[in-house]
């Protein structure tokens, strides 16, 4: 068993880890692209929906142009469960949700976030890798028949697609 000192400072980390992911939502929200590209390592990698993306400064560049593109929007962490693989590096899962207004329209996105940190030189946990799997992603309206549907991801735009998460 680890000694006391060590399992405070995980008790510190952890803390430092669930501040990341409030910060992500709170910074994507706000629409505060600055702080969220440093919420990412310099070699971060982030697969959402458009696919994946390569690098703390392209992964900024998506969020301003996917930003750009909508409505208002509300990240919320619902769960987060994380385990720890050395003092400066972690894995998590983040259960959460996404409200936002997309072409005008209402649209919720239910989702996991698999997620790899790591805590840097200055002693900040930030993202290496995050990978958003959904549950579904639909506009409000299709939410109650969709549901029952195989075919959840129903972006605009794009043909209707399994989910990724049974």
């Amino acid at each position: 068993m680890e000694g006391l000192e060590e399992r405070v400072e995980w008790i510190e980390d952890r803390f430092a880890i669930n501040d990341l992911v409030v910060q992500y939502s709170i910074a994507t929200d706000d629409r505060d692209i600055e702080t969220l590209a440093d919420l990412y390592t310099e070699d971060a990698v982030f697969e959402g929906s458009r696919g994946t993306i390569h690098g703390r400064q392209a992964i900024a560049d998506f969020y301003r142009e996917r930003t750009a593109i909508q409505g208002p929007s509300f990240h919320i962490p619902y769960s987060h469960e994380v385990r720890r693989v050395s003092a400066t590096e972690a894995r998590g899962v983040t259960l959460g949700a996404v409200e936002m207004a997309l072409e005008g329209r209402a649209f919720w996105i239910a989702m996991r976030y698999l997620d790899h940190y790591i805590k840097g030189d200055d002693g900040k946990w930030r993202f290496r890798e995050r990978e958003m799997r959904q549950y579904y992603a639909m506009p409000l309206d299709e939410l109650p028949e969709g549901m029952a549907s195989e075919l959840r991801l129903r972006w605009p735009g794009a043909t209707p697609q399994p989910a990724h998460i049974p």
